[in-house]
């Protein structure tokens, strides 16, 4: 399954899942505590069980130690180009609630998907490749993603080289 096939169940999912859960998780707060890991990982497991292969999750982008590792038993992480929980769940839960995302896009199926397809951009590392912390990038973007929106501008910042499902580098150049 491609990336944009998987993206395109994961919103409509998303977008059932909030709308259903709406009335419910603000009429009981403990609801809303109890479902908080669930949500936290919703998009995630889906993408994961849409995207496996032979037990392995499949990503679009490798950091080359992973590539290097993928077969071996090296522990690897799936990790998120773009923070899910700053800037994919809280904006969806958000409009959600009110009915529109901060730009004035109503909430709705396809709002859902566009924003999936603006920033679900996964990629496979190694657990000691979590580079971005040192310039305290680990959850959120640089300050200036705000006026492009590339969803790469944080490795870039950390110059951090990404390789495609076929091994060859992407050009993140700043």
């Amino acid at each position: 399954m491609t990336t944009d096939e998987a993206i395109k169940i994961m919103a409509k999912a998303y977008y059932d899942l909030l709308v259903k859960l709406k009335s419910v998780v603000e009429n009981n707060n403990y609801v809303s505590i109890g479902l908080r890991e669930g949500m936290n990982k919703f998009l995630s497991n889906l993408y994961i069980n849409l995207r496996s292969k032979n037990g392995k999750y499949d990503t679009d982008y490798y950091l080359q130690e992973a590539w290097n590792h993928l077969n071996d038993g090296t522990p690897l992480v799936y990790e998120h180009i773009v923070p899910k929980a700053k800037y994919i769940q809280e904006p969806c839960e958000e409009a959600c609630k009110s009915g529109k995302f901060d730009d004035g896009t109503v909430f709705s199926e396809e709002s859902v998907f566009m924003l999936l397809k603006d920033r679900w951009h996964v990629a496979t590392i190694t657990e000691k490749d979590k580079d971005l912390n040192r310039l305290g990038l680990s959850r959120k973007m640089p300050e200036e993603w705000g006026l492009d929106k590339d969803p790469f501008l944080r490795y870039k910042k950390a110059n951090i080289k990404l390789l495609d499902s076929e091994g060859k580098e992407v050009h993140l150049a700043l």
